[in-house]
């Protein structure tokens, strides 16, 4: 094992030799990328058909142990309670919705939400209905009729809700797992090997989980108070260690199924990826950017896709990639955002304007936009506004090119030149009167009426910094305003002022 460990850290390291020797090169990360997927051979209809086979299958053992279990009956409760409230529909849980004929990635709209599919029976409905109420239900169940609901409850379960049943184990696993780690070093201190000690606590199923327990209890008192916590742990969940390892052993198996099935298919449909967001480079994004979100549709077709309808992989994924690029688009490559509804909205007018302008041979009116697309006029209007191309204020222009557009920009929010200049002009004239009054007469006009300092002050804030009364302050100050308004300069400063 070790060897293998080795053998994986020699090929990282390989791999970023050769990446780092590619850049030097001048190879771009594009360039890579493509090289690399293009290694991985593409798949025939037999190899979707069984890599399909093997994650239902995997998919099918993680639930049927979920539910023979009974870890996730609260999740299932949960489903009942809200479907009774119709907050939640059946087929947002199972798959139950009849095939669809295949979209034509040429004509159809993938910023449009997914097609109307038949509804499924009223009779499926309620088997589901009451498979799941059989499941959830207490003791009076026989075991072997809760097994065959949750075995027919398993095959029709949506893939996407996988992670949430799995939630209650792992809730269950962590802190034993947890326990397990202290186990270790309590055994080890009595000299029991940790290879040793991983053995007999990953014990395969078949064995006895509670003599295994029993057995690490006879250690040390160390290990016998870590048995008693795990013990503890698993009755809150009415749950053996036996039938805990075996449950373990089964979910990690299938998990690694799953995992190791989902991650061959979507290497093998990368160049697919690749290929619908090509022609879209254009649009905002750079093609990394586009292939990243393109990935993220392929794994949820991945996890859609049904092989038993009898459809291409390709043909079904196609949808979901190009939606999921589409979205993208409409999300990121604007410097302002444009919603998501707006701009479908705003892809069915530029439709209905590029055909008009090619009918007409001249640029159609808002009007005629909007019986071509059945959109509201103002809508139209609105979005011509909203869908116009970002210029940058730093673009530059002129000839010469020493001028930007943010130079031509009026700043709303700062004075004009010919403010500047008038404030200039009269704080002018204002020193040159002021010459005209003594040294006490200039201050208290210049705190009374905020001339140089910050603020204006009170009759009695200017009596306060003299020491004199208010009375007073109001005799200088209006002798200091007779002196001004005889001052030659006085006809000055009112034009201005």
């Amino acid at each position: 094992m070790e060897a293998k460990f080795g053998d994986r850290d020699d090929l990282s390291r390989a791999r970023v030799k050769r990446d780092a020797v590619a850049l030097r090169d001048g190879q771009d990360p594009t360039r890579l990328y493509l090289n690399e997927i293009g290694r991985k051979p593409l798949l025939s209809r037999e190899g979707e058909l069984a890599l399909a086979i093997r994650m239902d299958s995997a998919r099918t053992r993680i639930l049927f142990e979920l539910f023979r279990l009974r870890l996730c009956v609260s999740v299932i409760q949960e489903w009942l309670d809200e479907v009774a409230a119709e907050r939640l529909r059946l087929e947002t849980i199972f798959a139950l919705r009849e095939a669809q004929a295949p979209v034509d990635p040429d004509t159809a709209d993938f910023n449009a939400p997914s097609p109307a599919l038949a509804e499924p029976s009223s009779d499926l409905r309620h088997l589901l209905v009451d498979a799941l109420t059989m499941m959830s239900a207490a003791g009076d169940i026989d075991e072997q009729s809760r097994v065959m609901a949750g075995r027919w409850v398993a095959a029709r379960i949506d893939a996407l809700r996988l992670e949430e049943l799995l939630k209650p184990f792992d809730v269950v696993s962590e802190p034993i797992e947890g326990l397990g780690r202290a186990l270790i070093r309590a055994a080890s201190e009595v000299g029991m090997a940790r290879t040793d000690f991983v053995a007999t606590w990953r014990r395969r199923p078949g064995s006895s989980g509670d003599e295994t327990l029993s057995h690490l209890a006879e250690l040390s008192p160390a290990c016998a108070a870590g048995v008693d916590d795990v013990n503890r742990a698993l009755g809150t969940w009415q749950m053996s260690f036996g039938r805990y390892s075996m449950a373990r052993e089964a979910l990690s198996h299938a998990r690694l199924e799953l995992k190791t099935a989902k991650q061959e298919m979507t290497e093998c449909n990368l160049r697919l990826v690749v290929s619908v967001a090509w022609p879209l480079v254009e649009r905002g994004l750079r093609l990394l950017d586009l292939v990243q979100e393109g990935n993220i549709g392929l794994m949820r077709a991945i996890d859609k896709f049904d092989a038993s309808r009898g459809f291409r992989f390709g043909t079904y994924a196609v949808f979901w990639i190009r939606q999921a690029i589409s979205r993208a688009l409409s999300d990121q490559a604007h410097t302002i955002r444009v919603p998501v509804h707006t701009a479908e909205k705003a892809s069915q007018v530029k439709r209905a304007t590029q055909g008009l302008r090619d009918q007409l041979g001249r640029e159609p009116t808002h009007e005629e936009v909007s019986v071509k697309s059945g959109v509201p006029v103002e809508t139209v209007r609105r979005i011509a506004l909203l869908v116009r191309d970002v210029v940058s204020l730093d673009m530059k222009i002129g000839d010469d090119g020493d001028n930007s557009l943010g130079d031509l920009v009026v700043d709303r929010h700062s004075p004009s030149p010919d403010a500047i200049a008038a404030q200039s002009e009269l704080r002018r004239l204002l020193s040159a009167s002021m010459l005209s009054l003594s040294a006490r007469e200039e201050r208290v006009v210049r705190m009374r009426y905020g001339i140089g300092v910050t603020e204006m002050h009170t009759l009695e804030q200017v009596a306060d910094g003299f020491g004199v009364t208010r009375e007073r302050v109001r005799q200088i100050e209006v002798r200091a305003l007779s002196k001004l308004r005889a001052h030659r300069r006085s006809q000055d400063l009112a034009e201005l002022i």
